[in-house]
């Protein structure tokens, strides 16, 4: 029997082993969770950092640029009979028109990784050459050697995407707005995309939750709680690691040191109980909001729209505010052609309401990287889920990659990464080459269609016969956007030691670890320190 002044025995029981679940799981998930913590601030703030970088020799190899792999070459854009223009996400490159001899093009570029992102690249009848970055617009006009800023004026918290040419008219797209411009090209007009004749498609639930992990969705007052309550969590780690290993180093020391270092521990153990509960309530809010942007729990709302949220940044009158990804002109038609958060849409003027378009081809959730019109009805499109010939008259598609007729799943399922196409080029040589995100440039051969080996791989691809990547790529340029590196650590993507399954559901077990870590201690206080009046020790 338990004694009449004390907790029975067989909850003193259950309490010990959560706390010894809190202090050991604790510990053991702090490895993880400092570098969460640290990755999240530095992701709120990326426009701040943009232009500090990071070493590649310093990460795990499959990070290492090589056979132009990593998205360095998106697309290409012919500037002579002899002259081919490379962008992506590394910068910009001038190659021959055989693809043999390639070296850097970036004099006049800002400096940093994040500065020289290139989505897209075109040339207007006049012989200019815009290529967008994230951040910014450069034109490269005839005979000139060097890039020079034309930049529009860019609202907060937006980025350039794509551009497209009709004609002598240059459209530069923002994920918010159209920019417009005609020669000499000094001036952009800015406008917004009327919301569709359907209706307003509304908020795409991912980026919504995606808001609310980063705190984005209130502003910059939200944006700073969150570093706010980062910085707590950081806080919880640093004290729970003098809670468990001060006591031990503090035996050897001499009685009034470790009367001083005893009245630390008890100021730890205060600060580390009031901030735990303090922040419970956040610290659930924002571990389910991330555990909802990677697989399994993303597939509940990868294709989910709501209205906006009333009160929140998303609460604007602009329907395509942060929706839009890409813009191409269908020549054929005499449309322009918009990929968007919600699917396909076309309009004839930018001026009139774009129609949701009833055919698409499979484009993954990160959307395309590569959408070009071969002729009247057929387009090459390519994303994470493939490369695929669609014929926009008949919603078919054919799959280039695995040369077989596309099959739409029957139900959604985890994300087939064995072609990331990041990019694609018919310029290069006689034959197209497809740039594959994690193995580089490679042709798409056509064999017959084999079933898939262990690896994920069917036999539908080679590589491509291009100079070394070393070759154009110096080892000081060579780098990661500070940024970039720290979205491959919160996702936990940098883990490449992990077994590929388990780094998909990274995201997802961490967040169960860490909600067991913080119930077991919020379990523990309940029944010791509160229960006790031990909270606050004196």
């Amino acid at each position: 029997m338990s004694s009449p002044s004390g907790p029975p025995v067989r909850t003193v029981s259950r309490v010990r082993r959560w706390r010894r679940w809190h202090k050991w799981g604790g510990l053991f998930f702090s490895c993880f969770l400092i570098p969460f913590l640290l990755s999240g601030l530095v992701l709120n703030h990326r426009e701040a950092l943009r232009g500090v970088d990071v070493p590649r020799a310093y990460l795990p190899p499959s990070y290492r640029l090589h056979n132009w792999n990593q998205g360095t070459v998106r697309g290409t854009l012919p500037l002579s009979a002899d002259r081919i223009l490379l962008y992506g996400e590394n910068g910009l490159f001038l190659s021959d028109a055989r693809g043999e001899h390639i070296h850097p093009f970036n004099e006049g570029l800002r400096v940093g990784a994040e500065n020289r992102s290139f989505g897209d690249a075109v040339r207007l009848p006049g012989g200019e050459v815009f290529a967008v970055s994230s951040y910014e617009v450069y034109v490269l006009r005839p005979a000139a050697s060097r890039w020079q800023i034309a930049t529009p004026a860019l609202g907060h918290d937006d980025r350039f995407v794509s551009a497209a040419v009709a004609g002598d008219t240059l459209v530069v797209l923002s994920r918010s707005a159209v920019y417009t411009a005609t020669a000499p090209y000094a001036r952009f007009t800015r406008s917004e995309l009327p919301a569709p004749a359907e209706g307003a498609p509304g908020r795409f639930t991912l980026r919504t939750i995606w808001r609310l992990h980063s705190g984005e969705l209130f502003g910059e007052i939200g944006r700073f709680a969150v570093d706010a309550l980062a910085l707590c969590l950081l806080a919880l780690c640093i004290t729970g690691l003098i809670l468990t290993f001060m006591p031990r180093l503090v035996r050897r020391w001499k009685i009034q040191r470790r009367r001083a270092a005893n009245r630390f521990t008890l100021l730890s153990l205060r600060w580390h109980n009031r901030i735990g509960v303090g922040t419970l309530v956040f610290v659930f809010v924002l571990t389910l909001s991330g555990m909802f942007l990677r697989p399994p729990l993303l597939i509940l709302v990868a294709g989910g729209t709501h209205r906006p949220v009333p009160h929140t940044v998303e609460d604007v009158p602009n329907a395509w505010w942060d929706e839009l990804r890409m813009v191409r002109r269908d020549t054929a038609r005499g449309e322009w052609l918009f990929y968007t958060a919600h699917g396909f849409y076309a309009t004839p003027s930018l001026t009139l309401p774009p129609h949701r378009l009833r055919h698409e081809p499979p484009t993954g959730f990160m959307g395309p990287n590569v959408l070009r019109q071969e002729n009247r009805d057929e387009w090459t499109v390519g994303s994470f889920a493939g490369l695929y010939r669609w014929n926009r008259a008949t919603g078919e598609c054919y799959d280039l990659m695995r040369c077989c007729r596309y099959v739409a799943p029957k139900r959604a399922g985890m994300p087939d990464f064995t072609y990331s196409v990041s990019g694609y080029s018919t310029d290069l040589g006689v034959r197209a080459v497809v740039f594959d995100y994690n193995r580089g440039a490679e042709f798409p051969v056509a064999i017959a269609y084999k079933a898939p080996t262990r690896d994920g791989s069917t036999g539908a691809s080679a590589a491509a016969p291009m100079p070394a990547q070393s070759s154009a790529v110096s080892p000081a340029s060579d780098r990661m956007s500070l940024w970039r590196l720290a979205l491959e650590v919160h996702t936990g993507r940098i883990y490449t030691f992990l077994p590929t399954l388990l780094v998909q559901l990274f995201i997802f077990l961490s967040g169960l670890f860490l909600l067991s870590v913080v119930i077991s201690g919020f379990v523990v206080y309940r029944r010791v320190f509160k229960r006790h009046k031990l909270a606050n020790p004196k």
